[in-house]
């Protein structure tokens, strides 16, 4: 399944800080250059891409943020399973993360630290 929001209601989602923040970190790999475009009921709208578990993610917290935090911009998420883009308005099953988590160690901060330990 392919998910796409509207480019619209990313740039509103963008404007709160929790949609911010998930947007960042949604599109944070993704080259710009490589984003896919694609027209949903007449709107321009980006395609979610990255591992299944991560995208499912991201569309459960943008088709439930509404509901949880009066707040929140309506985001309209779609989904084509290969019969057209409808509008999604149940969050799909999150699948488990892969164990490996990112390291965030630099290399020169650690050849650093270890140089204060051996002086």
């Amino acid at each position: 399944m392919r998910y796409a929001i509207p480019l619209a209601d990313l740039d509103a989602a963008w404007r709160t800080p929790a949609g911010a923040a998930l947007i960042d970190a949604a599109l944070d790999d993704q080259d710009r250059d490589d984003a896919v475009l694609v027209t949903v009921h007449g709107k321009d709208a980006v395609v979610l891409r990255g591992p299944g578990p991560r995208v499912a993610a991201m569309v459960a917290w943008f088709v439930t943020a509404a509901r949880n935090a009066p707040d929140a911009p309506t985001v309209r998420v779609f989904g084509d399973d290969g019969d057209g883009w409808r509008r999604v308005t149940a969050a799909p099953a999150v699948g488990d993360l892969p164990d490996e988590q990112p390291a965030f160690e630099d290399d020169e901060a650690e050849a650093a630290e270890e140089a204060l330990v051996h002086a």
